[in-house]
C-alpha cells in the first residue's frame, strides 16, 4: 500500500495512508511527498488525494461557543466573606450615631425653650437685655455641645480584604488549529511571501520589449492567485519615467513558482525596467 509524507513549515509527517491523511485533514496547498516522487507536490494535484478534499467539513470555532450559564443556589450564602460582616456592622453603628445625634440636638433645643422662658412680665428694656442674653447662651450652648460631640464621637475605617484573582491556564491549541492560523496569517500578507525574478528580451527593430520571469511562493499553507505585478521604467539616473500593471491570472500554490510574459512598448529614454509584486489574493 502506497504510504504518504505531508509538511507544516519546516516539519515532516509520515508516512500515512490515505485513511489516516483523512484523519489530519489536509488542505489542498498542503505539501505532499511519495515514493516515486522528486520533489514534494501540492495534495490537490495528487489524483489519488482528491477524494479527501470532498468530505473534509470546515473547522469548527470553538472560541465562539457561549459558555454555560452559572446557577446560583442559597448554598452559596453560606460563601460570604468574612469581611462584608465588620462592613453591616460599622454601618449600624453610624446609623446609631446619627440617630443619637439627632435626639441630643433635640433634648438641648427643648431645654433651651423651658430655661429662656420669664417668669415676669418684661419691659421694653429688659426685653432687650433678656434677648442679648439668650442669644449668648445659646451660641455658647450649641458650642458646648458640639465640643462635646467631637471629643466623644470617634469613627475608624472599616477593613475591606482585597478579593483574590485567579489565572486560568490558557487551553493549549491542537494541530488542526496551529495550521489554520498559520494559513489565514499568510494570506494577510501576500507581498511576504511572493517573490519575482525576471530577464528582459530587447528588440530593436520592432520596438518591443518582453518581460521574461517566475513568480515564487514561499508560503507554508496559503496558495495565491491574481497576483498584480509592476513594471517600473526608468532612465539611466534611475529617475522614474512611467509604470504599468499587469495581472497573472493563475494560481502559485505553496512552495512553489508559476512562469509569466509580459510583452510591453518601454517609453522612450528608457534604460532600466523593475518588475514588483503589487497585491494578490489568498486561498
Amino acid at each position: 500500500m502506497k504510504k504518504y509524507h505531508y509538511s507544516v513549515g519546516e516539519n515532516h509527517f509520515g508516512p500515512f495512508s490515505i485513511e489516516e491523511l483523512r484523519d489530519a485533514k489536509i488542505s489542498k496547498g498542503t505539501m505532499i511527498w511519495f515514493e516515486g516522487l522528486d520533489n514534494w507536490v501540492p495534495a490537490g494535484e495528487v489524483e489519488d488525494l482528491k477524494d479527501l478534499f470532498k468530505s473534509i467539513p470546515p473547522p469548527l470555532n470553538i472560541n465562539k461557543q457561549p459558555p454555560p450559564p452559572i446557577s446560583v443556589t442559597k448554598k452559596n450564602r453560606s460563601n460570604i466573606s468574612n469581611s462584608e460582616i465588620p462592613q453591616k456592622k460599622y454601618k449600624n453603628k453610624i446609623v446609631i450615631g446619627i440617630l443619637s445625634l439627632i435626639a441630643i440636638i433635640i433634648i438641648i433645643a427643648i431645654l433651651k425653650i423651658n430655661s429662656n422662658k420669664p417668669d415676669k412680665p418684661l419691659n421694653k428694656s429688659n426685653e432687650e437685655t433678656f434677648i442679648k442674653n439668650s442669644s449668648y447662651n445659646s451660641d455658647e450652648t450649641s458650642v458646648e455641645s458640639e465640643k462635646s460631640y467631637s471629643s466623644n464621637s470617634t469613627y475608624t475605617e472599616p477593613i475591606t480584604s482585597q478579593p483574590k484573582t485567579y489565572t486560568t491556564k490558557p487551553r493549549q491549541k491542537t494541530e488542526e488549529e496551529l495550521r489554520e492560523e498559520l494559513h489565514q496569517k499568510e494570506m494577510k500578507k501576500p507581498k511576504d511571501h511572493l517573490s519575482v525574478t525576471y530577464r528582459l528580451n530587447y528588440k530593436l527593430f520592432s520596438g518591443k520589449d518582453e518581460i521574461i520571469g517566475k513568480i515564487y511562493n514561499s508560503a507554508s499553507m496559503a496558495i495565491f492567485k491574481d497576483i498584480v505585478l509592476t513594471v517600473v521604467y526608468s532612465t539611466e539616473t534611475e529617475t522614474e519615467l512611467s509604470r504599468e500593471d499587469y495581472v497573472v491570472y493563475d494560481y502559485v500554490y505553496s512552495n512553489s513558482e508559476i512562469p509569466f510574459n509580459i510583452k510591453t512598448y518601454s517609453p522612450s529614454g528608457t534604460k532600466r525596467i523593475g518588475v514588483h509584486i503589487k497585491s494578490a489574493k489568498g486561498e
